[in-house]
């Protein structure tokens, strides 16, 4: 057996062990949530693009923000334009982008693009996708493009635009196989 006075230093000693491996603990579990959860720059469709769950609130909240607040939003137009032949520009029904949300929605953005893949987007034809919302406040009501989506012609590729504090825009890439048919196909 211990001491009287030997007792008392195992029990400190016991008690530092069990401090040391409860923070040595907390630090493992940081430092693998850090590494399994960290911000990887891949970003999935459903990320990136409104739900269309989301876009009724902010379709019927116009009205309701403009008399709580001194600004409010609200959905003003779903537009798709297309640069082909001849140039098609449409506004979309909610079920139309509803459609759209649910094909690129399970979509994984490339993690960094490469320079040909940007540069299909400033040397071939785009089509469009934009989420409009007007800015309502008591002065005035401007339209604010708050989501745009843009489909190379006849490619694999497209690309959503990232809203981030910077003076240069900020795109996140995706490859969806055909996807610029496709869309053609489900907007006929």
């Amino acid at each position: 057996m211990f001491k009287k006075n030997g007792s008392k230093k195992a029990q400190i000693y016991s008690l530092l062990i069990i401090f040391i491996s409860a923070i040595a603990a907390a630090l493992l579990f940081a430092l693998g949530s850090l590494y399994y959860y960290n911000p990887s720059g891949i970003y999935l469709g459903k990320n990136v693009l409104l739900s269309p769950e989301n876009l009724m609130p902010i379709e019927s909240s116009g009205d309701k923000m403009h008399k709580k607040r001194d600004t409010g939003y609200s959905l003003s137009a779903i537009e798709f334009t297309d640069l082909q032949k001849n140039i098609l520009h449409r506004s979309l029904s909610p079920q139309e982008y509803s459609s759209l949300y649910a094909m690129l929605a399970d979509d994984k953005g490339i993690e960094a693009a490469p320079p040909e893949v940007k540069s299909l987007f400033t040397s071939s034809r785009i089509a469009t996708l934009t989420l409009i919302l007007r800015e309502e406040n008591k002065r005035s009501s401007s339209l604010i493009p708050f989501i745009i989506v843009e489909f190379i012609e006849n490619g694999d590729y497209y690309r959503v635009q990232l809203h981030v504090e910077t003076r240069q825009a900020v795109w996140a890439y995706f490859y969806h196989p055909a996807v610029y048919q496709q869309i053609l196909t489900l907007l006929k």
